[in-house]
């Protein structure tokens, strides 16, 4: 993480815990308590049609805030757990999706995330370059 700063923290430790995942909501992923990437949860777009007519109410996608990249290419559920939102962080599970409850909670390691809904956060602005133009 290049160009983000984090201050406070909260710790989510359960990967049954259930999590409702509204746009605008940031994921900090977290490994052995460090902040390893932060993403902010946005509307699923189905740009490679896999998905024929799944409404964006019920899945979204995650951006990279620190590369501005999708973290993943499948939907993922809104509703969902934290589990499976490290299934699809961490590239564990089936080919074809993202979620297989059958995975050994060893496969996870020390990887775990926070949730922060808007109104739950702020962020700071810090320019790196600066238009000449204006």
């Amino acid at each position: 993480m290049k160009h983000i700063s984090i201050n406070g923290a909260k710790k989510l430790n359960n990967l049954e815990r259930q999590l409702h995942l509204k746009n605008g909501a940031l994921i900090f992923q977290k490994n052995n308590g460090e902040v390893v990437n932060v993403y902010m949860v946005v509307s699923f777009r189905d740009n490679k049609n896999r998905y024929r007519g799944d409404a964006t109410a019920k899945y979204c996608s995650l951006v990279n805030l620190d590369t501005g990249y999708f973290a993943f290419e499948e939907r993922c559920s809104r509703n969902t757990t934290v589990r499976r939102v490290l299934n699809h962080l961490l590239n564990i599970g089936c080919a074809d999706y993202a979620y297989n409850a059958s995975i050994s909670t060893e496969k996870y390691g020390s990887y775990d995330i926070e949730l922060y809904y808007v109104g739950e956060y702020s962020l700071d602005i810090s320019y790196t370059k600066v238009n000449e133009n204006s």
